[in-house]
Order: structure tokens, then C-alpha cells, then sequence
């Protein structure tokens, strides 16, 4: 019964192989439907990553990136909380019940301004996954320093241009007093 439903390539290998190909088949079909179940009987977070590169950002523009977030687990993954090391960071979670394969976006923003060269934040998701109550997911950047307007300095004095004193004014004449007549 089994080989009517075989392709003829299949018929023509002796039984011993067909045997081997029928178990590897039945073996990568059964893989395909544990990759579908949950992986524990626990709720169990999943994130897409769990660090992301900015990369080279200016002073001034605010960045951000989406995480994926998963419950992997057989029951309601419950997010209790996010939180930022920084007041320059912002994280902001679409949904924090879960249920089994149930995914949501988690929102992280960095604003740049008043900070320079390398910067790495951190945000943790406290939840009620037993194994990692607390997931730990890093973002990093690297401002720009920002621009310095160029300073021109202005042309040094050169002899034909160099200021001369100004010249004495001519004293006034004295006159010496007429006689008084009498």
C-alpha cells in the first residue's frame, strides 16, 4: 500500500532504502510540527535580537528600532514592565499579554542630543517567563560630534595698510594782547 503512494523513483530503490528514505521523511515531517508547538509548557519570551547597531547618527535626529517580541511558551507570557537605563531612551510595548505565539513590536527610541561618540543603552523586559524573568536587549549608537562653525581670522595688517597717527593739528596762533589805550 505504502509504495502505490510513493513516486516511481522511490519503486525502483530496493526495500532496505526505501525504508531509510520513508523514516527520513516521516522524521522531517515530524520536525515541521514540533517547530510549530510551544518549546516549553511554560510562557517563554522570544526577541528578534538581542542587540541593535545604530550605527553613525547625527547630534541632532532622534533614532529608533523595532524589536519583535514572541511568547514561545504553552502559556500567557505577562510583560510587567520595560524599562530604559536612560532618560535619553524610550521603550514602548504594542502588548504586554501574550499568549501562546502570540508576537508584539516593542518600540525603542534614542534621542542623540547633548551627546557625542559612543553610546550603549539598555533595556530590560521584566516578565513572567520562569527561565528569564528579566531580558536584557542593548542598543548602541555613535554620534556625531557637532558642527563647529569655522572660525576665519581675519587678515593680519600689512605695512602699506598699518594705521599711521594721526597727524598733530596745527596749534592755535597766539596773539599777544593789543596795548590798552589810555
Amino acid at each position: 500500500m505504502v509504495c502505490l503512494l510513493l513516486p516511481p523513483v522511490i519503486k525502483s530503490v530496493n526495500m532496505r532504502k526505501q525504508t531509510v528514505l520513508i523514516t527520513l521523511l516521516a522524521m522531517a515531517l515530524s520536525s515541521c510540527f514540533l517547530l510549530t508547538r510551544p518549546q516549553s509548557p511554560d510562557p517563554m519570551l522570544w526577541v528578534s535580537e538581542e542587540t541593535h547597531e545604530f550605527g553613525d547618527i547625527p547630534p541632532t535626529d532622534l533614532v529608533e528600532h523595532v524589536f519583535e517580541v514572541k511568547n514561545v511558551g504553552a502559556k500567557a507570557l505577562e510583560i510587567s514592565r520595560v524599562q530604559t537605563s536612560c532618560g535619553c531612551t524610550a521603550a514602548v510595548m504594542d502588548s504586554q499579554l501574550l499568549k501562546p505565539n502570540q508576537k508584539t513590536r516593542l518600540k525603542v527610541t534614542f534621542d542623540p542630543r547633548g551627546r557625542s561618540g559612543p553610546q550603549n543603552r539598555i533595556v530590560w523586559i521584566f516578565s513572567n517567563d520562569p527561565k528569564t524573568a528579566q531580558k536584557q536587549l542593548r542598543v548602541n549608537a555613535n554620534v556625531a560630534l557637532p558642527a563647529v562653525p569655522e572660525l576665519v581670522p581675519a587678515p593680519a595688517p600689512s605695512a602699506t595698510s598699518a594705521v599711521q597717527p594721526a597727524a598733530a593739528a596745527p596749534a592755535p596762533a597766539v596773539q599777544a594782547p593789543e596795548p590798552v589805550k589810555k
